[in-house]
């Protein structure tokens, strides 16, 4: 008998360290693109991945010319938190867009020209711990839906309303997570290739990395790797889109590409069906993690302003 508890708690421990490493590595790839100094150059180029796409090209030149005006908040654990607003002239409303991991605002030239052609003025932030923003640790959505309220109070002393919400992948989390918090404060929300939970992505990353673990044993080795995981800021409860879909009522539109093995495409259609209000999906067959909107540009346009359209009315530029 004690050499089966000695095994279990050995495998549990062991469990734990693999969870943590995860997190740690998600960590340390942030911190490898994370900017080393605040005074790096802002200017935005094509990424190397988008070469060949005529919207994005185009976007990315837009973007480096277009008059940008930086912004600051402060955030709840104090933290100097820095984004991008683009003004419009004659402006529709008001958008936030929310990067994904890793990810910083200048890589979102595509998603914001596309909205600033739909009539819209763009807050864009870099995430807590990416791109200009300070901060150590990314949280998958735990903290980045606080300083996303603070962002939403910004836009609103910014622009008129109505006031919409993109992401991609993190970001789409922390979108749908802030459409949960905020309520009728946001007129609706197009959530990009995001995860369901935290805790349901991790347990995917962790099965990526070819660890055989018995499902059975799966969820009390997680429930053990919850404290150590609020080490780092991070806590699982509070980064659950599936748990509080249902009693959201805010529109919103799910897009995922069929291909996408990091965040997988399963996770749009619980998503879907979990959400309690207005709704709509896009597929786009074929395309891998964060590149739906390059493999089906004119389709994903198309599908973003119909839906837009139909919540807020037609727009006359």
């Amino acid at each position: 008998m004690g050499f089966v508890l000695a095994a279990i708690v050995i495998a549990a421990v062991l469990l734990i360290a693999i969870v943590l490493m995860a997190y740690v590595k998600v960590k340390g790839s942030l911190e490898m693109r994370k900017t080393s100094s605040p005074d790096a150059p802002k200017k935005v180029t094509v990424l190397e991945f988008d070469v060949g796409y005529p919207h994005h090209e185009a976007a990315a030149e837009w973007m480096d010319g277009v008059n940008k005006e930086t912004v600051h908040l402060t955030s709840f654990d104090g933290l100097k938190l820095t984004a991008a607003y683009i003004a419009h002239p004659n402006p529709r409303g008001g958008a936030l867009v929310f990067p994904g991991w890793t990810d910083r605002k200048e890589y979102y030239y595509a998603e914001i020209k596309m909205l600033y052609d739909m009539g819209f003025s763009i807050l864009c932030p870099d995430q807590r711990a990416m791109g200009e923003s300070e901060g150590r640790y990314c949280t998958f959505g735990a903290r980045e839906r606080k300083d996303a309220l603070g962002w939403l109070e910004i836009l609103e002393k910014l622009t008129p309303q109505p006031h919409i919400v993109l992401g991609r992948s993190m970001g789409a989390a922390v979108s749908m997570l802030l459409s949960c918090d905020a309520g009728e404060r946001i007129a609706a929300c197009i959530e990009d290739c995001g995860y369901t939970s935290m805790e349901e992505e991790m347990r995917h990353f962790v099965r990526q990395t070819g660890q055989n673990i018995p499902p059975a044993f799966e969820s009390v080795f997680f429930f053990l790797a919850r404290p150590m995981i609020r080490l780092f800021g991070g806590d699982l409860r509070r980064a659950d889109c599936l748990k509080e879909l249902p009693d959201c009522k805010v529109p919103m539109l799910f897009i995922h590409g069929t291909a996408d093995d990091f965040v997988p495409y399963y996770m749009m259609d619980k998503l879907y069906q979990a959400h309690g209000g207005k709704k709509r999906k896009l597929s786009v067959d074929g395309a891998e993690h964060a590149r739906a909107f390059a493999e089906g540009t004119g389709e994903y346009i198309q599908t973003v302003n119909g839906f837009l359209n139909d919540i807020l009315g037609g727009y006359e530029p």
